[in-house]
Protein backbone atom coordinates (compact mmCIF):
# COMPACT_ATOMS: atom_id res chain seq x y z
CA UNK A 1 0.00 0.00 0.00
CA UNK A 2 1.35 3.39 -0.99
CA UNK A 3 1.27 6.02 1.75
CA UNK A 4 -0.16 9.42 0.83
CA UNK A 5 0.19 12.72 2.66
CA UNK A 6 -1.44 16.13 2.95
CA UNK A 7 0.83 18.95 4.10
CA UNK A 8 1.09 22.66 4.83
CA UNK A 9 4.37 24.47 4.22
CA UNK A 10 5.69 28.00 4.59
CA UNK A 11 8.00 28.44 1.62
CA UNK A 12 11.28 30.31 2.05
CA UNK A 13 10.05 33.24 -0.06
CA UNK A 14 7.36 33.98 2.54
CA UNK A 15 9.27 33.35 5.79
CA UNK A 16 10.43 36.97 6.07
CA UNK A 17 7.34 38.69 4.66
CA UNK A 18 4.87 40.45 6.92
CA UNK A 19 2.09 38.42 5.32
CA UNK A 20 2.16 34.69 6.02
CA UNK A 21 1.27 32.75 2.89
CA UNK A 22 0.94 28.99 3.24
CA UNK A 23 0.92 26.30 0.58
CA UNK A 24 -1.41 23.32 0.93
CA UNK A 25 -0.17 20.25 -0.89
CA UNK A 26 -0.45 16.53 -1.40
CA UNK A 27 2.16 13.90 -2.13
CA UNK A 28 2.51 10.19 -2.67
CA UNK A 29 6.27 10.31 -2.19
CA UNK A 30 7.70 8.49 0.79
CA UNK A 31 7.69 10.38 4.07
CA UNK A 32 9.61 13.69 3.70
CA UNK A 33 11.12 13.21 0.20
CA UNK A 34 8.72 15.78 -1.26
CA UNK A 35 9.74 18.43 1.26
CA UNK A 36 13.41 18.08 0.39
CA UNK A 37 12.50 19.50 -3.04
CA UNK A 38 11.44 22.86 -1.57
CA UNK A 39 13.94 25.70 -1.21
CA UNK A 40 16.28 25.54 1.77
CA UNK A 41 14.74 27.64 4.53
CA UNK A 42 11.16 26.52 3.82
CA UNK A 43 9.34 25.37 6.95
CA UNK A 44 7.15 22.26 6.99
CA UNK A 45 4.37 23.23 9.38
CA UNK A 46 2.17 20.15 9.19
CA UNK A 47 1.90 16.86 7.34
CA UNK A 48 -0.46 13.97 7.87
CA UNK A 49 -1.09 10.54 6.36
CA UNK A 50 -4.12 10.47 4.07
CA UNK A 51 -6.03 7.53 2.59
CA UNK A 52 -6.88 9.61 -0.51
CA UNK A 53 -4.74 12.74 -0.75
CA UNK A 54 -6.42 13.95 -3.97
CA UNK A 55 -9.91 13.88 -2.44
CA UNK A 56 -8.64 15.41 0.81
CA UNK A 57 -6.82 18.23 -0.98
CA UNK A 58 -9.94 18.97 -3.03
CA UNK A 59 -12.08 19.25 0.14
CA UNK A 60 -9.45 21.38 1.90
CA UNK A 61 -9.18 23.84 -0.99
CA UNK A 62 -12.98 24.02 -1.26
CA UNK A 63 -13.22 24.99 2.44
CA UNK A 64 -10.21 27.31 2.35
CA UNK A 65 -11.57 29.32 -0.60
CA UNK A 66 -14.55 30.22 1.61
CA UNK A 67 -12.68 30.64 4.89
CA UNK A 68 -9.26 32.13 4.02
CA UNK A 69 -7.71 34.46 1.45
CA UNK A 70 -6.75 32.46 -1.62
CA UNK A 71 -3.57 33.77 -3.26
CA UNK A 72 -4.31 32.89 -6.88
CA UNK A 73 -1.57 35.24 -8.11
CA UNK A 74 0.90 32.69 -6.67
CA UNK A 75 -1.05 29.47 -7.22
CA UNK A 76 -4.34 27.75 -6.53
CA UNK A 77 -3.16 26.08 -3.31
CA UNK A 78 -1.73 29.18 -1.59
CA UNK A 79 -3.67 30.80 1.26
CA UNK A 80 -3.29 33.52 3.90
CA UNK A 81 -4.85 33.15 7.33
CA UNK A 82 -4.26 32.13 10.93
CA UNK A 83 -1.90 29.13 10.84
CA UNK A 84 -3.47 27.50 13.91
CA UNK A 85 -6.91 27.51 12.26
CA UNK A 86 -5.45 26.34 8.95
CA UNK A 87 -3.74 23.36 10.58
CA UNK A 88 -6.86 22.52 12.62
CA UNK A 89 -9.03 22.59 9.47
CA UNK A 90 -6.60 20.36 7.56
CA UNK A 91 -6.50 17.91 10.46
CA UNK A 92 -10.31 17.82 10.77
CA UNK A 93 -10.88 17.20 7.06
CA UNK A 94 -8.20 14.53 6.68
CA UNK A 95 -9.30 12.78 9.91
CA UNK A 96 -12.92 12.75 8.77
CA UNK A 97 -12.14 11.27 5.37
CA UNK A 98 -9.60 8.78 6.73
CA UNK A 99 -12.19 7.49 9.19
CA UNK A 100 -14.90 7.19 6.53
CA UNK A 101 -12.58 5.43 4.12
CA UNK A 102 -11.18 2.90 6.54
CA UNK A 103 -14.38 1.70 8.21
CA UNK A 104 -15.33 -1.73 6.92
CA UNK A 105 -18.57 -3.48 7.69
CA UNK A 106 -18.72 -7.23 8.31
CA UNK A 107 -22.25 -8.45 7.67
CA UNK A 108 -23.94 -11.77 8.27
CA UNK A 109 -26.49 -12.27 5.50
CA UNK A 110 -28.34 -14.98 7.42
CA UNK A 111 -29.03 -12.97 10.59
CA UNK A 112 -28.79 -9.48 9.12
CA UNK A 113 -26.16 -8.78 11.82
CA UNK A 114 -23.34 -6.32 11.12
CA UNK A 115 -20.26 -4.98 12.88
CA UNK A 116 -17.13 -3.07 11.91
CA UNK A 117 -14.86 -5.53 13.77
CA UNK A 118 -13.75 -8.82 12.24
CA UNK A 119 -13.28 -10.51 15.62
CA UNK A 120 -16.85 -9.65 16.69
CA UNK A 121 -18.16 -11.03 13.40
CA UNK A 122 -16.17 -14.26 13.91
CA UNK A 123 -17.61 -14.56 17.41
CA UNK A 124 -21.13 -14.05 16.00
CA UNK A 125 -20.65 -16.83 13.43
CA UNK A 126 -19.96 -19.31 16.24
CA UNK A 127 -22.81 -18.05 18.43
CA UNK A 128 -25.97 -19.91 19.36
CA UNK A 129 -28.12 -17.14 17.89
CA UNK A 130 -26.46 -17.54 14.49
CA UNK A 131 -26.92 -21.33 14.52
CA UNK A 132 -30.60 -20.91 15.44
CA UNK A 133 -31.05 -18.50 12.53
CA UNK A 134 -29.46 -21.01 10.14
CA UNK A 135 -32.01 -23.62 11.24
CA UNK A 136 -34.88 -21.11 11.02
CA UNK A 137 -33.81 -19.81 7.61
CA UNK A 138 -34.96 -23.08 6.09
CA UNK A 139 -38.52 -22.20 7.17
CA UNK A 140 -38.58 -18.95 5.15
CA UNK A 141 -40.24 -19.81 1.82
CA UNK A 142 -41.94 -16.53 0.83
CA UNK A 143 -39.67 -13.84 -0.68
CA UNK A 144 -40.36 -10.15 -1.31
CA UNK A 145 -39.64 -9.45 -4.99
CA UNK A 146 -38.75 -5.82 -4.19
CA UNK A 147 -36.15 -6.18 -1.41
CA UNK A 148 -35.62 -9.98 -1.23
CA UNK A 149 -36.64 -10.16 2.45
CA UNK A 150 -37.91 -13.63 3.44
CA UNK A 151 -41.09 -14.56 5.35
CA UNK A 152 -42.49 -17.75 6.81
CA UNK A 153 -46.12 -17.02 5.91
CA UNK A 154 -47.87 -15.56 2.91
CA UNK A 155 -49.75 -13.11 5.16
CA UNK A 156 -46.47 -11.82 6.63
CA UNK A 157 -45.14 -11.29 3.11
CA UNK A 158 -48.37 -9.52 2.05
CA UNK A 159 -48.14 -7.00 4.95
CA UNK A 160 -44.48 -6.38 4.20
CA UNK A 161 -45.00 -5.81 0.46
CA UNK A 162 -47.52 -3.03 1.18
CA UNK A 163 -44.93 -1.24 3.37
CA UNK A 164 -42.11 -1.97 0.95
CA UNK A 165 -44.02 -0.37 -1.96
CA UNK A 166 -44.75 2.70 0.18
CA UNK A 167 -41.04 3.03 0.97
CA UNK A 168 -40.20 2.91 -2.75
CA UNK A 169 -42.56 5.79 -3.52
CA UNK A 170 -40.77 8.14 -1.12
CA UNK A 171 -37.19 7.33 -2.15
Amino acid sequence: MQVEYIYCILEREFTNSSENIYKIGKTKQSNIDRFKQYSKGSILLFHMISTDCSADEKQIIKLFIQKYIQRTEIGREYFSGDINNIIRDIFDIVSKYNKNNTTKEHKCEICNYSTEYQWVYNKHITSERHNEMINKSCDFTHNCKICQKKYKTNSGLYKHVKKCKMTLRFT
